[in-house]
């Protein structure tokens, strides 16, 4: 790969792109895996239910997988090592989530996002968000 030292742009470039596709990828993965471990169906809370809260949860989730790969991104400067870190950030916030459940047993967060409880969306997105933060500068 000499030719990738021998022109910086170009190296840049293809960073770039590995990461946002890595990225793309690993968001995607995330919200998918995040609508396995919650107890409603995510897209029909939200796409035919028109659930809010069910979309605040979900945004959160995806937000803070971004802020998590934003930091892996940060302080790794090879492919592989950001996908390491990412992936792990990205269970830590689903362990993060179950978490959250186990610490509420009287106000079962999930059973309150699918009654279309907003406040418990808010919660659980500033939940994954304060995660997401935390998680992500634990990475460095």
């Amino acid at each position: 790969m000499d030719i990738l030292n021998q022109y910086p742009l170009l190296r840049s470039i293809l960073l770039t792109m590995g990461y946002t596709s890595f990225s793309g990828i690993a968001i995607f993965l995330g919200y998918f895996l995040f609508s396995r471990v919650t107890r409603y169906d995510d897209t029909v809370e939200i796409f035919e239910k028109k659930n809010v809260a069910a979309a605040l949860a979900s945004g959160g989730k995806v937000v803070g997988t971004a802020i998590v790969l934003g930091f892996a991104i940060v302080t790794n400067d090879r492919l592989w090592w950001t996908a390491l870190w990412g992936l792990i950030g990205i269970l830590l916030l689903i362990l993060g989530y179950k978490g959250l459940e186990w610490a509420t047993p009287r106000h079962h967060v999930d059973a309150e996002i699918a009654k279309g409880n907003t406040a418990a969306g808010v919660f659980s997105f500033l939940l994954s968000v304060g995660l997401a933060v935390v998680i992500g500068a634990s990475l460095t």
